[in-house]
């Protein structure tokens, strides 16, 4: 619109039409916001049919999801994202806004997608027409920048391991969770987690509250870290270096600034302490798993 500096020239509206143009206007944004409200119903009651596995109607299903444009003959990535909320609650109009973000995101980059909020998640179906892993950190990319650019919270991502079909999409979204909160947990929040990432430190994790499995880390351990209390001598630091190097005594000796003879001295301690040989792969194995379970505890 232009307007002319010279004011006096303008007509005069009345205000009674200013007053119709504003319900008008007022009317179709609600209508326009009902629409989307909607819209994001179906697609919620949708994610949340293919999440828990319901296949009773299967018609239904397909029909549902074509109303969407949602492939159901597709194989799919899985995205889930967490908003890290500062101290208030998630409104609806918050919900359907990073709806409406992620969708317009995902339509830029897959013909068939789908995306709607399912309990605390924003859960993204992503057509995987070619490589998954190229699509996924694209859709993530372009959601932070618009993101970035709407004021909306940050997110922690959690993504799951290969695409799946429409039936097999629920145990991608538990993937897909069990990534994101493994990855909150581990590294803060606002960070990207696959589920193959995080495979080791679940073991890990699980293994750390296994209480037969906490008496064979202390008996293992527990000489070391006495004896550097004792004597002052890190012997925990060395075998980590040890490991590290893959057994090499020469590479572990210069990273640790010692003399070959001096690390060969600790290593027998080493081997002493925990009545476990270095030059055996299984007691090798079972000297990393304890110092990795001790890591997590400490």
């Amino acid at each position: 619109m232009v307007i002319d500096s010279d004011s006096s020239q303008l007509p005069i509206i009345p205000p009674s039409i200013l007053e119709q143009a504003i319900i008008a206007l007022q009317l179709w944004f609600k209508k326009q916001q009902l629409t989307i409200q909607q819209s994001n119903t179906e697609k919620e009651r949708l994610v949340a049919t293919i999440i828990s596995k319901d296949w009773q109607n299967w018609p239904s299903l397909v029909a549902r999801a074509e109303r969407q444009k949602f492939g159901p003959a597709e194989n799919y990535c899985c995205i889930v994202g967490k908003p890290e909320q500062s101290g208030h609650k998630q409104s609806a109009h918050d919900t359907n806004d990073l709806t409406e973000l992620a969708t317009k995101t995902a339509q830029e980059l897959s013909e068939s997608s789908l995306c709607a909020f399912h309990s605390k998640y924003l859960v993204i179906f992503l057509c995987a027409s070619g490589d998954s892993q190229e699509i996924t950190e694209g859709f993530l990319e372009q959601f932070e920048e618009k993101r970035n650019g709407y004021h909306f919270p940050i997110f922690s991502w959690g993504i799951s391991d290969r695409p799946a079909n429409i039936k097999e999409l629920a145990t991608s979204y538990k993937n897909a969770c069990i990534a994101l909160e493994t990855g909150r947990s581990r590294h803060g929040i606002g960070t990207r987690s696959t589920f193959t990432d995080t495979c080791e430190f679940q073991i890990l994790s699980h293994l750390s509250k296994n209480h037969a499995a906490k008496d064979i880390v202390q008996k293992i351990i527990g000489p070391l870290v006495a004896y550097n209390s004792e004597r002052g001598l890190d012997l925990m630091h060395t075998l980590t270096y040890y490991i590290h190097h893959n057994g090499n005594v020469s590479q572990t000796a210069r990273a640790l600034s010692l003399q070959r003879q001096s690390l060969i001295y600790r290593l027998q301690k080493i081997e002493g302490l925990t009545g476990k040989s270095l030059s055996k792969s299984d007691d090798l194995f079972l000297l990393q798993l304890c110092v990795k379970l001790w890591t997590m505890t400490v």
